[in-house]
Parts: C-alpha cells; structure tokens; sequence
C-alpha cells in the first residue's frame, strides 16, 4: 500500500512538473511570438460571398454564406457566421459578414489562418415609379388655376407604401407655371422612404391665358398736300372685358408721305379703381389704314421712225398735259428709251422731281405716261446671184458670186450665203441656201442682224450642157 502510494505520488509529481514545463514553454514561445522573435506559419485561406442583386421591396436582404474560394480549413476547424450581412435600403454594400474560424472543440482559431476576402456586394436598386399630373388651360378671370392631384402611372409600390401629396401649385395671372407639387413615399409607419424610389416626373403645365379682346381703327385718305393725315376713331370689336373693366385707346399713326399706313393704336385697359390692367389682356388691333395717295401727272412723249441703219433712235422731247407741279419744284428727264433694231417700242421716259431746297420728291407724284412709240423698220435689199455654165464632167458646178442691186449694208455689216449647185446635166435657178448678215454689238461682239433686212432676190442660173 505504502509503495503503491507513493509510485502515484511519483506519478503525479512528474505531470505536475511536465505541465508547468509544458505551460513555461507554451508562455514562453507566445512571448516570443508576440516579441517577433518567431513566426508561427498561418494557413493560406481565400474566402468569398456572392454578388447579390435585388430591387427594393422593403424587406432585407441578405448576402448568404461564406465559402473557401482558396485554401482548405484545417481538419475539424469550420466557419462560423457571428453576424450576417443583410440590408434593406437601396444602394451598394460590401457583401462581408462577420465571422471566426472555430476548432472541434468550438475554440476560436481564426488566428491560425492568413486570410484574404473576396467578398462580393449587395446591391438593391431603387424602385422605379412613374408620376404624372395633367396640363391644365384657362382663361383668365381672377381665380387661380391649381393642379393638387398627383397619380403614379408607371411601376409599383413596395408594399404599404404609399404617395402623399403635400402642396400643390397654382398660378392666377396670365402666363405658364409647370407643375411642381411636393410629394413623398411613406410606409406604413408614416416614415419616409422616397429615397428608395427612382421617381420619374411627368408633370404638365398650367396655363392661364389673357382675355382676348379686339379694337379696330378707322381708316382715312386724301392726295398728297403736305399736311399729316390720322384718324382717332376706333371702336371694341371683339371679345369681353372682365366686369367693372374699360377700354382706352390712343390711335397713334400720323403720315404726311404718299404711301398706305396701318393706324396703329396705343390701347390700355383699366380697372374699376384705375389701375392698369392691360397685362391680363391679349389685345388684337385691326388697324385701319391710312393713305396717301400721290399727284397725279399725265406725260405725253414723242414718236420716231426710220429705217434700220444699226444706230439707235430716240426722241427725247415729252410734255405735261395734265395736272401740275407745286411752286418751286422742279421736273426733270433722267432716263430715255432708245431702238436700233427693227420693231416698235413705247418711247418710255423716266422723271426726277424736285423740291425748291433739290430734294428728290418724286414718290409725292404718280406719273402716267402716254408714251410715244419708237419704230425702226427692215432695211430692204436686193441680192442677185450671178449666172454661169459649163459642159458635164462630173463634178459639181458652183457660183458664189453675187451683188446688191438695190439698197445697201449699213456701214460695218457684213453678208455670209451659201449657194445652190448642180452636178447633171440640165439647168437650176442659182438661189442661196443660206444668208446671214452680221454686225457687231455695242461691247464689239459679232451679232446677227439679218432679221432688220428685208431681203429680196433675184436668181441667175446654173446650167450644164452636154457638149
């Protein structure tokens, strides 16, 4: 019993000391460790979690589990998830929950392995959600036109969720506002989530049109004279004035210079107290006109003939005989018609009037001409074509030759004909094919004029005989 005592006191003494050796050594190379005097290898470990993609619903999502991507866990070691990654709101998030490595016995023992995370995100989209408001459209008539109703028209709510309008817009003057009402997207609770939403807007247009009202202006004319010529009149033609409202017009044209004018007005409308309302209306003038007509002139000019002789003809003497100029003023030819080649023309002359100061006052007057005429007629010429005669032989008997035996070219023209021939025997008038006469323009280019010739012929022969 005694030995048997004392072997277990042996025995425990020796554990004894073998754990407190175990224990200094275990302290010892922590000590170490922590000094960086050793450095224990830690296992190689990739981890990853998934991407996740989700459009809001008001829920949460959650990013799901981790998973070795590299590596492998040491025998018996596994991944525990402390804290699962999970959002609700809309936006990016890394996908990285919190975790630890335990061993077998469920100690931690991340500590043991060198990790490097590939985590994946969380997005959750915004939902999409269409919103619209009418265009609205009235006259003026002192109440404000409001628009106080939004409705979603595209997507969808999360759910118990719902649109709050909070103001509304409204306009009462002339003019457009686009619709801007303050809305938000509340859940249940009454918290707001419209950050959570991508809205998109179509919201429309109020529209207050002015009061159309209509004036006309009167109309006046007279003849030139000098003075200016306006006319006052005007009267409400078109549309209705608000109650206690009134018209006050101001017709504003006065011409004194020949020409038509549209009698423009100045138009203001009041109200019952005075006060200029004019903006609130839209004012259409129906404008009279006023005229001006011009003195009338009647103007005879003179006539000329001749025979064509490629210079021009004029005449250049013209007189008044009907109406009158004022005292002092002065008229005077600045423009002539001219003919060279044959035909008739209106001998039209082209008048400067002047005032007694040299002031040209031409538009005052209306000129009526009883023109004259300017008449050049064909120049007449005789051409004879010479005579000639030949035995046969084959080949064709030409002549060319010719003379003017009555009248004559004007100086400078010049006269170019083809002639007619004969190959057999027999005999042919000798007459031209062709004529053209040229002449030479005022800048000195070749021109045909044969069209202020009136020309005649007189034919010689052609004749082939057999002997």
């Amino acid at each position: 019993m005694n030995r048997k005592r004392k072997a277990v006191k042996t025995t425990a003494y020796v554990a004894g000391i073998f754990a407190v050796a175990s224990a200094v050594i275990a302290g010892t190379l922590l000590v170490m460790s922590s000094m960086g005097i050793i450095f224990p290898r830690k296992q190689l470990l990739t981890l990853k979690t998934a991407d996740v993609t989700m459009t809001y619903n008001a829920r949460s999502v959650s990013g799901g589990a981790i998973s070795v991507a590299y590596g492998e866990l040491i025998s018996g070691h596994r991944i525990v998830v402390t804290a699962e990654c999970s959002h609700t709101d809309a936006g990016e998030y890394v996908n990285a929950p919190e975790f630890v490595i335990l061993d077998e016995m469920g100690a931690d023992v991340t500590d043991m392995y060198q990790i490097t995370e590939k985590f994946g995100k969380i997005k959750i989209n915004q939902r999409r959600l269409i919103v619209y408001s009418q265009s609205k459209e009235k006259r003026y008539d002192g109440e404000p036109l409001v628009s106080d109703t939004i409705i979603v028209t595209g997507g969808s709510f999360a759910e118990g969720h719902t649109l709050v309008c909070d103001s509304v817009t409204d306009i009462t003057l002339p003019g457009e506002q686009k619709i801007l009402p303050s809305y938000r997207i509340i859940d249940e609770n009454g918290a707001d989530v419209t950050k959570q939403y991508n809205v998109s807007e179509r919201l429309g247009t109020l529209t207050v049109l002015p009061v159309s009202v209509t004036i006309t202006t009167g109309s006046a004319q007279k003849q030139y004279d000098g003075l200016p010529l306006s006319s006052d009149k005007w009267q409400h033609t078109g549309g209705n004035l608000l109650k206690g409202h009134r018209i006050d017009a101001v017709c504003i044209t006065s011409v004194s210079e020949v020409g038509s004018y549209e009698n423009l007005a100045d138009v203001r409308i009041y109200d019952e107290n005075g006060t200029d309302v004019t903006q609130l209306y839209d004012i259409v003038t129906e404008a009279g006109i006023l005229t001006v007509q011009p003195i009338v002139l009647h103007i005879t000019t003179g006539s000329a003939y001749k025979e064509y002789d490629g210079k021009p003809i004029s005449n250049q003497k013209w007189q008044i005989v009907h109406g009158s100029l004022e005292e002092g003023e002065n008229i005077k030819a600045v423009g002539f018609t001219e003919r060279t080649y044959a035909g008739d023309s209106k001998n039209e002359i082209v008048f400067e009037i002047t005032d007694i100061n040299g002031k040209n006052i031409t538009s005052r007057y209306k000129i009526i001409l009883n023109a004259g005429v300017l008449s050049v007629t064909p120049r007449p010429i005789t051409i004879q074509t010479e005579s000639a005669a030949k035995k046969y032989d084959g080949y064709p008997l030409v002549c060319t030759e010719y003379k003017i035996t009555k009248g004559s070219l004007c100086e400078g023209d010049m006269l170019q004909l083809s002639s007619t021939s004969i190959v057999n025997i027999g005999y042919t008038d000798n007459y031209i094919i062709d004529l053209t006469i040229y002449g030479r323009s005022e800048d000195g280019q070749k021109t045909d004029v044969t069209v202020n010739y009136k020309i005649t012929y007189d034919y010689g022969t052609l004749t082939i005989t057999a002997e």
